[in-house]
């Protein structure tokens, strides 16, 4: 494992890079939560270059206020180029699925695949469990 500060806009964010092989950005949930996906990297780093970062004015990264979607696809960015990756696995976890996402979609060309665990705010469906439930009764199963 390998720790790095790299600079993006006037601050500087902390990454780590363990494993070998295809290279995975991991981007961790709140917004405003520090690193914890290190047990997910653990689970692949035999087969991926997993490389992990904490967002802006969370944890080791420097806080400099503008806050948005837009700067954190931003940052995701400057990590990728950062680490000299081409193309990439981009995943998270809650929030950081979503971040992920809408990465996937800024810069398609740069992502080989997604990996999104327990994200989908980006269509926040409360309804989905009443439907669900709706469903099966119509069917006369039991739960």
């Amino acid at each position: 494992m390998s720790e790095r500060y790299i600079p993006v806009d006037n601050l500087t964010l902390w990454t780590i890079e363990q494993g070998a092989g295809y290279p995975v950005i991991l981007c961790n949930g709140g917004p405003g939560c520090c690193d914890y996906l290190q047990p997910v990297a653990d689970m692949i780093d035999d087969m991926a270059r997993v490389i992990r970062f904490e967002q802006r004015g969370c944890g080791r990264s420097q806080a400099a206020p503008h806050y948005s979607v837009e700067t954190s696809v931003d940052d995701i960015e400057a990590v990728r180029k950062a680490y000299g990756v081409d193309r990439c696995i981009v995943g998270g976890h809650s929030w950081g699925a979503d971040l992920a996402l809408i990465y996937a979609l800024t810069y398609p060309e740069r992502v080989a695949g997604l990996l999104c665990l327990a994200g989908g705010r980006v269509h926040n469906d409360r309804e989905w469990s009443a439907e669900y439930h709706r469903r099966r009764a119509e069917e006369g199963e039991q739960l």
